[in-house]
């Protein structure tokens, strides 16, 4: 245990600024949690909206949608990098599990924003977004959404060590962008993708170091 927290240390390093960002948003995002009712922060939330962004957060969804990461991890495997695409597909199915055993095990029939508000009350909804009313901690598509990232971040160093600050902010605001749009979308409250992303981002971090074991242990046996 000891051998294998050293090495995620290590990997953390190779993606500083992703990591950098993240821990930005988890304290900030914590904060705000903290301090704030979820009801009245969503509320809040709701009211940021401009001409257009309701089309772009229901693209932006997609990210953390576990069919888009399964099917990208195996164009990665057909292409045959296939570090890269075992990383993607077991971080992903990693945090698809986790989230479904926290949902139904762990917080149970937590109500969505929907279920709280209603359809007619001050919720804005967006036209044809069909909307869930229970399991709402965790979200899964923000965890889906981060452990790709995540993934993504790392396999790139295995050209460059340190892959550039842009692609890894770059990766960055995807995830949070697919997080936050489960927040517009009113699927969820902004603590149900907070927690959501920490479940990605384990993932993600588990998931390249257990990869890149095996791939060693292959390697050390031929």
């Amino acid at each position: 245990m000891h051998v294998f927290i050293r090495e995620l240390g290590v990997v953390a390093m190779q993606i500083q600024t992703f990591l950098l960002l993240y821990f930005v948003w988890f304290v900030l995002g914590g904060l705000l949690i903290l301090k704030t009712a979820q009801p009245t922060l969503h509320l809040a939330l709701n009211t940021l909206h401009f001409p257009g962004s309701d089309d772009i957060f229901v693209v932006l969804s997609y990210v953390g949608d576990r069919r888009v990461a399964w099917v990208m991890g195996g164009a990665l495997l057909l292409r045959k990098q296939f570090r890269h695409g075992a990383t993607v597909l077991l971080a992903t199915i990693g945090a698809g599990l986790a989230t479904e055993f926290f949902k139904y095990q762990v917080f149970g029939t937590v109500p969505r924003p929907v279920a709280i508000f209603g359809t007619d009350g001050p919720l804005r909804l967006v036209p044809g977004f069909e909307n869930h009313l229970d399991y709402s901690m965790p979200s899964g598509h923000s965890a889906i959404a981060f452990a790709l990232m995540t993934a993504l971040a790392l396999v790139s160093t295995l050209k460059l060590e340190t892959p550039p600050r842009w692609q890894q902010g770059s990766l960055f605001v995807l995830a949070l962008g697919a997080a936050f749009s489960r927040v517009y979308l009113s699927e969820h409250f902004l603590e149900d993708v907070y927690w959501g992303s920490l479940l990605g981002v384990v993932c993600g971090l588990v998931a390249f170091v257990l990869v890149r074991w095996v791939s060693s242990m292959r390697k050390t046996n031929t």
